[in-house]
């Protein structure tokens, strides 16, 4: 399997493992879930699968957003996955998914949170 030092499977898909490593990386609380996201942005972060659905945004999604200098709400929708596609060079489209989370994944991999 693709892995880096930190053992993520460079996979396309921002399940469990993914989602702990990136809290670790950003000295949030480690859970491995992303969570009080809103359904409706569901369809601009499609691969991330640890995801759970309520009010308030995710403490790892309001870091993610101030390292990258957006508004940082919580909320992981399109202009969220823009900013993150662009630090990670890959195609700028707005939906995150299996090119963006496998160039992620191998960030994360490298020891950056974005």
């Amino acid at each position: 399997a693709n892995t880096g030092r930190s053992g993520l499977v460079v996979d396309g898909w921002a399940g469990s493992a993914t989602i702990r490593r990136a809290q670790q990386l950003a000295i949030t609380p480690v859970d491995g879930v992303i969570s009080g996201q809103w359904r409706g942005n569901k369809q601009y972060h499609w691969a991330v699968t640890a995801i759970s659905y309520g009010k308030g945004g995710s403490t790892l999604v309001r870091k993610i957003q101030a390292t990258l200098g957006i508004n940082a709400d919580g909320y992981w929708g399109r202009q969220t996955s823009i900013a993150m596609q662009r630090a990670l060079h890959v195609t700028q489209d707005g939906y995150f998914g299996h090119a963006s989370v496998k160039a992620w994944q191998q960030a994360l991999n490298s020891g950056r949170l974005i």
